[in-house]
């Protein structure tokens, strides 16, 4: 059941950073500085989950009782 959240999660945030990149490449009225930023911006947030989201979703794939008893404990 996580793993399928969290991987949604991150198939959503890596195709909605490429599609602001792709946007700001393909308008020419969005070459300016501030645009420009915020494509480094979207390559830095794909560039960072794609470190962390998967060693995460590899971590729950292998031990999801482990996981189940870390969230227990967050509320207990």
């Amino acid at each position: 059941m996580y793993y399928a959240l969290f991987l949604g999660m991150y198939l959503t945030t890596v195709l909605g950073n490429l599609l602001i990149i792709l946007l700001i490449r393909l308008d020419s009225r969005l070459h300016t500085p501030m645009y420009f930023f915020l494509s480094h911006l979207a390559l830095t947030d794909i560039s960072f989950s794609s470190v962390t989201a998967p060693k995460m979703l590899m971590n729950i794939w292998d031990n999801p009782s482990h996981m189940l008893g870390a969230f227990a404990r967050n509320y207990f």
